[in-house]
């Protein structure tokens, strides 16, 4: 999967906007953010600088808490699916799921997976600043389907505006955790400042 031209960007923002399952009211269905996600991930310039062998994505979800672990499993699926096919810039992508307990435990399982960006899941919003540290810290791209965690400590968001995907992008987070996004995907996106 290499970068995709403006046009096409579009019309998979438009294509993922039809047919959305009964999911919260912001949520955009864990399939389409999948999808999103990937096709997102190639417009940041910084992006060789992140990646060595393989884009790792960490799906991070909330130990013990169903909703968070049972989301989890569904992006999680998602991903794999769209990996098993895709390359991003002739690379593999590894999909791994990543459970939060602790700052420490979170760090270490971070660290030692050499993590490219990461999703989110519900039920993290009282650690979420616990992790954007240590997103900054390793430079890590955050992503969320959730408005809330973006507007606090998230880089992209996944979301839903009607029945339309839609883009949001923190560029101070996505900044601070060693992002230069595209103008192209800057000009799709709502822009958060």
């Amino acid at each position: 999967m290499t970068r995709l031209p403006l046009r096409a960007l579009t019309f998979l923002l438009v294509v993922l906007g039809h047919s959305l399952p009964a999911l919260a009211a912001d949520d955009l269905a864990p399939g389409k953010q999948a999808a999103l996600l990937l096709r997102v991930l190639p417009y940041d310039r910084n992006f060789s600088h992140r990646v060595e062998e393989a884009v790792t994505v960490a799906v991070v979800y909330r130990e013990r808490n169903l909703k968070s672990e049972t989301y989890g499993i569904d992006v999680t699926m998602a991903l794999k699916d769209i990996a098993r096919t895709a390359q991003l810039r002739n690379l593999p992508v590894r999909i791994l799921r990543i459970g939060y307990s602790s700052p420490e435990e979170f760090e270490a399982a971070i660290g030692q997976q050499r993590v490219t960006a990461l999703y989110l899941c519900p039920g993290l919003s009282d650690v979420i600043d616990s992790i954007s540290e240590i997103t900054r810290r390793y430079k890590i791209l955050s992503f969320s389907g959730r408005e809330a965690d973006i507007r606090d400590d998230v880089s992209i968001g996944l979301l839903r505006r009607g029945s339309r995907p839609a883009l949001v992008v923190n560029l101070r987070i996505a900044s601070a955790e060693g992002a230069d996004l595209e103008p192209e995907l800057l000009a799709l996106s709502e822009i958060l400042r």
